[in-house]
């Protein structure tokens, strides 16, 4: 610091009032409270004054009086807010301006010499120089224009780390004491921050007519590196400060860059929305932060000062009070850190932790040493590739990729080096505190999120802090939103990326993350999953090893070092099948010829060689040289089949296939059929590929045998069952050819183990992707498919029959191998094989809505499954199970057979139970339609969105007409565990259509059109609608009662305001929706007479909002104090709802909802003011738009 400055700064302490001349170099002090002042804290035991410094730091070219000044004019002189307009909205601040001066239009730079930095740096000694005593101890918040919020950045930086400086303590306390920053237009960052930033300040110096020096420009910005440091590392500093943020936008561009801004709205926000608050003010660059008298833009400004102030006194414990001058207490700025209990962390791990999160791995078998250790080789060239991965591991760079073929071994390598302490040993030469993380994707696995980057990053978070507690602690107090987070489904995969970012900057540790089998992933999914990662790998402290296949989609990865695996497993592959197959060659040539040979030896190389580098063909290879050896083979034999062996994995597969079902038409057809089942097992949500459920789906003989023992009365024992199984396992490897294999759950045994006869451990699967793609992609696979004659409605009423026998085994033996698919989801008699029935009876409809199978098919089905069930039991209950399951679901034939004899010989009682299960659950069938929202979308369902919802409700419309006419009670009441304790089941039905209504209607945005088959269908669907609630008014239906609609979360209406994670209870009254229904018909049954559907119309509202409430959230009701609240959001929901449809020249348009939307998102926002004033966070958004953010900004 130079003697000019300090002397300078040590004055502006001394004067009485502040001085009318502010320097241009140096701090000045512009405003200091009168002693007079009395201003109460927030806090009651803290009654008196509480002093606070407001420093003013202006950009690069600016002035500290110019640049806050705005000119007056003849009659008004020039405002300068910092003096004039801040003392009022914080009467207790001391505001102070800082000046500095940067040269930019010559070379030489004949004035100040200190870069951005430096000046960081000089600001922080000034405050510690002019703050003496316990004035060190003052909060402070800075407000910053332009790239001076660089310097404040630095500034903080460096006063943190003069903490750690025995010297230099006392600049930390600049740090210690910050409690908020207020950014005007400053560029934060982006891909390339110095690039950003070098481009703000010239186009600043155009507008101020400064001619800047480009070499100046480059001495006086850091490079990239440093500044990408500085953005990286002052978000976790700000959520470990708590400190209150707001940047303010600019609107307006400016004429020297053609009407466009300085610092557009991506680069002057940080983009966290749990740290900072974003502010418009509609000014451009230069002009956004000069306010004068009754400028109303400062309102903004002041509001952010007050907010930032109070923010502070809600959370000290002590504060400072005011005493004579000169004489200032001792002030200690203890936060009142909410406590984050066992229980809260409990729970938002357990939105994380997934039962299929290591089963991928867990799966991969350990390697022998020799296989992979080649990766760590000794005494490597320069040039060597392996010698590049190790150097990797030891150095700062940010990504390496592991790629190579299909089967090359790529996660078994990954495994090992999660692993092996080698892997370790190398990384800690990079960073002394480092720890691994890792996750392993795969296409087939039975959870959507194992082929999910949401999966991988919910994984990534879940380990990195269920190790580290104090972690966890911080991320819940810096992002507070997340302890309302009760499922998986509060996350969204913004909210995970955005959150294991943070985590990872938080932490002292660094890390780095194995990610295997990226291509794994869906393709159109690729390129985005390649991107997070990527960001991943350039956060401070964290560096990322990927594997995949070379796929188009992950080009980018190919800029970073990376090894092709195929091009360096010689070697391993060798010493594989040398491990497993030359002491068996070697006995058999010795038996054979006498003596050993190097015919073995030549063997095990031409093996190597023609693998080509992929390690799954040698095992395929090794295990067809075994099976071969166990059928007698001679050596002679064995040698002219290495000989013959197919050079790559399609043609290996196909030369498999062939040789075990050569001239057997018989096991060929048996084989294709089990291939069928294997490809197409996603559709019934993953129960054929439970060993037990691929028994009864495939092996048609042992199924009719199982049925028939138990017909017969007879109880299965345990050896009867292991005998079943043990045969299927026979049959199944014999039928896959070597493409199956049998994996345990547990992954505790083997699958010769003598435990293998536990049901519910094992799994049926591909031995690897590869095979599925033989199948689908190759002439050979498709020829093998073909194989199968079977027409598509005899596969799927096969696939069905196997569930029927497996729900009969279940029952039977008391063991539940598809346990988390067989648990009802009903209110059902309580049973054992409750859950069983009610799994079989919602998965039938959704086969007969998709064109699988046809009613008769179904009828049939549950025939046979009440035929079985009184045969093994001749229980009356579990029949009656049946038929309330049957009628949940809509199986109006099997309800109504025999003449409606059935119904008949029930007593009222149950015909009316029967009544309202069919009202009440008719619409959990569509959600088991595509129960996998990759493996089915709604184009292979050849099925609209209104055909989607038609279908069920027709479905359930004749069984409730049947049930009606057989004398139930439309009328009688029932207790439900729903938003109503008691209701019946004509509002159950209108709660069920309602929704329906709502979930078709909202499928289509504003401005996009519905095509004429829609409309027709759409007709067809309110037509059916209305005729059954006239039936039902037939049947004296009670219209008196009201229907409490449960909405939130996502549903597609909430979906467009951008809120999930909330319910909302809406009372509607019964006449009202019978009234929309009918309104709804008449229009849609013929839309193209008519301009316009009737809108809202002038009669009052009678939709009411009675609560709301987010998950685990105490639930908000709206007690009759609150009417006036509960009204207006009923008003605006119902407005949402009578929204019109126009027909514009035979198109049909929905009308515009903005206005509805934007007035439900207001009274939201006003609710959750009054109702929950300590949350931070309101809503979780859809990140798409710029509405939501309008929203929150008042616009």
């Amino acid at each position: 610091m130079t003697l000019l400055r300090r002397f300078r700064t040590l004055k502006t302490t001394e004067p009485s009032e502040p001085r009318d001349s502010i320097g241009e170099i140096g701090l000045t002090l512009i405003a200091k409270p009168r002693e007079d002042t009395k201003v109460e804290a927030p806090l009651p035991a803290s009654p008196k004054l509480i002093l606070s410094s407001v420093v003013f730091v202006h950009g690069f070219l600016g002035h500290p009086k110019k640049t806050w000044a705005a000119p007056g004019d003849r009659t008004t002189p020039p405002t300068y807010w910092p003096r004039e307009k801040v003392p009022q909205s914080l009467p207790q601040a001391r505001v102070w301006a800082f000046g500095y001066d940067i040269k930019l239009s010559h070379p030489l730079r004949s004035g100040s010499q200190n870069t951005v930095y430096g000046e960081g740096k000089e600001l922080v000694a000034i405050l510690d120089d002019v703050r003496r005593g316990n004035e060190k101890l003052l909060p402070i918040i800075f407000v910053a224009h332009s790239l001076g919020g660089i310097v404040v950045k630095q500034a903080l930086r460096y006063s943190e780390k003069c903490k750690e400086q025995q010297a230099n303590q006392s600049l930390g306390l600049v740090f210690d004491t910050t409690i908020g920053i207020l950014f005007f237009g400053t560029p934060h960052g982006g891909a390339d921050p110095r690039d950003l930033t070098h481009r703000v300040l010239q186009s600043v110096a155009g507008i101020m007519g400064v001619k800047a020096n480009p070499n100046t420009i480059a001495t006086l910005l850091p490079n990239s590196a440093e500044l990408e440091q500085l953005r990286d590392e002052f978000l976790p500093m700000a959520r470990k400060k708590q400190w209150s943020i707001t940047s303010f936008q600019e609107q307006r561009g400016v004429p020297f860059l053609n009407g466009r801004l300085v610092a557009d709205k991506v680069s002057s926000c940080l983009g966290d929305r749990d740290v900072e608050r974003t502010r418009a003010i509609d000014k451009n660059h230069t002009e956004m932060c000069k306010f004068s008298a009754d400028d109303h833009e400062y309102g903004k400004v002041e509001q952010a000062l007050r907010y930032t102030w109070e923010s502070f006194t809600s959370k000290s414990a002590q504060v400072i009070t005011v005493a004579p001058p000169g004489r200032l207490t001792p002030f200690v700025q203890t936060n009142q850190l909410e406590r984050i209990t066992e229980e809260q962390k409990k729970r938002f791990l357990s939105t994380l932790r997934w039962p299929e999160m290591n089963s991928r791995e867990n799966s991969i078998e350990s390697p022998s040493l020799d296989t992979v250790q080649w990766i760590f080789g000794e005494n490597l060239k320069e040039s060597d590739v392996r010698k590049s991965f190790r150097q990797w591991l030891q150095s700062a760079d940010a990504l390496f990729w592991i790629r190579g073929k299909a089967g090359s071994g790529k996660s078994t390598l990954m495994k090992f080096l999660v692993h092996e302490k080698r892997t370790m040993k190398h990384l800690v030469v990079w960073n002394p505190s480092v720890r691994i993380l890792h996750f392993f994707f795969i296409e087939v696995g039975t959870s959507p999120l194992q082929r999910q980057i949401e999966g991988c990053l919910r994984s990534l978070l879940y380990q990195l802090l269920i190790a580290d507690g104090v972690m966890l602690e911080n991320i819940l107090r810096s992002q507070p939103s997340l302890r309302q987070n009760a499922s998986e489904h509060d996350w969204s995969r913004e909210d995970l990326q955005r959150t294991l970012v943070n985590a990872l900057r938080m932490s002292k540790t660094t890390f780095c993350l194995f990610i295997d089998g990226l291509d794994e992933i869906k393709n159109d999914s690729q390129f985005s999953a390649a991107e997070a990662l990527l960001a991943l790998a350039h956060t401070q402290g964290v560096k990322v090893c990927v594997s995949s296949r070379e796929e188009n989609s992950l080009s980018a990865l190919s800029l970073y070092p990376s090894l092709r695996i195929q091009d360096l497993t010689y070697g391993g592959i060798n010493a594989y099948i040398r491990e497993k197959l030359h002491p068996s060659l070697t006995e058999l040539h010795e038996l054979q010829n006498g003596g050993a040979s190097q015919k073995v030896r030549d063997m095990v190389n031409t093996l190597t060689v023609k693998s080509d580098g992929v390690f799954l063909w040698a095992v395929m290879a090794v295990e067809n040289i075994l099976q071969g050896i166990r059928d007698g083979d001679s050596f002679q034999i064995l040698r002219k089949g290495t000989d013959e062996f197919a050079p790559s994995l399609d043609a290996l597969y196909q030369q498999m296939w062939s040789r075990r079902n050569d001239n057997n038409p018989k096991q060929q057809r048996e084989s294709a059929e089990l291939f069928w089942l294997m490809l197409n097992s996603r559709e019934l949500q993953w129960w054929p590929r439970w060993f037990i459920g691929n028994l009864f789906s495939t092996n048609i003989h042992l199924r009719q045998a199982f049925e028939d023992f138990i017909q017969s009365k007879r109880t299965p024992t345990k050896q009867y069952v292991q005998a079943l199984m043990q045969e299927h396992r026979k049959w199944l490897l014999a039928r896959s050819a070597g493409l199956i294999e049998i994996t345990s759950r547990s992954l505790t045994q083997a699958s010769n183990d003598s435990t293998f006869f536990k049901p519910g451990n094992y799994t049926v699967r591909f031995i690897h992707r590869s095979v599925r793609e033989f199948l689908l992609s190759t002439p050979s696979g498709r020829a093998i498919l073909d194989r199968d004659t079977r027409t598509s409605q005899e596969k799927w009423l096969n696939m069905l029959r196997g569930l029927k026998t497996t729900v009969m085994f279940t029952g039977v033996c008391r063991i539940l191998p598809c346990q988390g698919f067989l648990e009802g989801s009903t209110s059902l008699p309580r049973h054992p094989r409750s859950g069983a029935f009610d799994f079989f009876t919602k998965v039938l409809p959704s086969h007969v809505i998709r064109g699988h199978i046809s009613d008769d098919d179904e009828l049939r089905l549950l025939n046979e499954l009440e035929y079985a069930t009184h045969a093994m039991s001749g229980s009356q209950e579990l029949q009656w199970i049946l038929l309330v399951c049957a009628a949940t679901y809509g199986s109006w034939k099997y309800v109504s057979q025999k003449n409606g004899q059935r119904l008949e010989n029930l007593a009222d009682a149950d015909k009316t139970q029967l009544l309202f299960a069919a009202c009440a659950n008719w619409r959990n069938v569509i959600t088991n339609i595509m129960p996998d929202e990759e493996s089915w979308g709604k184009a292979t369902l050849d099925c609209s969105e209104e055909l989607i919802h038609l279908k069920p409700f027709l479905r359930a419309v004749h069984c409730i007409r049947y049930v009606l006419s057989a004398g139930a009670d439309a009328n009688a009441t029932f207790s439900t565990d729903g938003p109503e304790r008691n209701t019946t089941p004509f509002c159950c039905m209108l709660r069920e259509i309602l929704h329906a209504s709502l979930e078709i209607e909202f499928t289509h945005k504003d401005g996009t059109y519905m095509e004429s088959p829609r409309v027709v269908e759409l007709g067809r669907f309110y037509s059916e609608v209305g005729s059954f609630i006239d039936f039902w008014t037939e049947h004296q239906a009670d219209l008196s009662g009201r229907v409490i609609l449960r909405t939130g979360g996502c549903d597609k209406i909430w979906k467009r305001l951008a809120i999930v994670s909330w319910t909302f209870d809406f009372q509607i009254p019964v006449v009202w929706i019978v009234e929309y229904m009918r309104r709804r018909r008449a229009f849609w049954t013929a839309p193209w007479q008519k301009s316009t559907s009737p809108g809202a119309d002038n009669r009052p509202c009678s939709i009411k909002c009675i609560a709301m409430g987010r998950f685990r959230m105490t639930k908000k009701k709206f007690n009759t104090t609150e009417n006036d609240v509960g009204l207006r959001l009923g008003a605006a929901f119902e407005e949402l709802l009578l929204r019109p449809w126009q027909n514009q020249n035979g198109w049909l348009f929905p009308g515009n909802c903005s206005d509805p939307l934007k007035k439900l998102r207001s009274l939201l926002d006003e609710v959750w003011n009054l109702n929950y004033p300590k949350q931070t966070t309101r809503y979780s958004f859809d990140t798409g738009g710029d509405f939501c953010d309008d929203i929150l900004e008042g616009k």
